[in-house]
C-alpha cells in the first residue's frame, strides 16, 4: 500500500502504478535496520526507470505515519500497518504492475497455465542448486 496525506495528487487514483511514483517525495520506514530490502524495492522499481527520491527516514511506521501526515512524503507500508491511522490515504499498488520471479517478469493476474509450469519449474531448478 501506498500511504499518502489526504489532498495530494495521487489521492483521487483508485490504484497506484509506477510512473505515478516518478518524482514523488518517499518517506523509507526502518532504512538503516533493513537495507537489503530497501536496496530490492528500488532495484524493482529501477526497472520501470525509476529513483527514489527518499527525503526522510523513519524509524517506525508510526512515526513514518507522522510524516506522512505533516506531508514529507510518501510511503510504502503493509495494509495492516496503513490502516493505523486514519488521517492518512492508502493507495493499493496497481495489481497489473509486473511482479518479478526469479528474474522472469510476468503480470500478477496471468493465470494461464503455460506461465504457471514455467515459473515452477524454473523455481524448482534454482530450489535444487541451492
Amino acid at each position: 500500500m501506498l500511504c499518502i496525506p489526504p489532498g495530494h495528487s495521487l489521492a483521487t487514483k483508485a490504484e497506484i502504478h509506477p510512473e505515478d511514483l516518478e518524482r514523488q517525495p518517499i518517506v523509507a520506514v526502518g532504512r538503516n535496520e533493513i537495507p537489503a530490502l530497501h536496496e530490492e524495492i528500488a532495484e524493482f522499481y529501477r526497472g520501470f526507470g525509476l529513483e527514489f527520491y527518499v527525503v526522510a527516514d523513519a524509524y517506525t511506521v508510526t512515526e513514518a505515519l507522522c510524516l506522512v501526515e505533516q506531508r514529507i512524503g510518501v510511503c510504502f507500508l503493509s495494509r495492516s500497518a496503513a490502516s493505523l491511522n486514519r488521517g492518512i490515504i492508502s493507495k493499493p499498488l496497481s495489481s497489473r504492475i509486473l511482479t518479478r520471479k526469479s528474474g522472469v517478469f510476468v503480470p500478477e493476474d496471468n493465470q494461464h497455465p503455460l506461465i504457471r509450469s514455467f515459473i515452477s519449474l524454473i523455481c524448482e531448478r534454482i530450489q535444487a542448486r541451492l
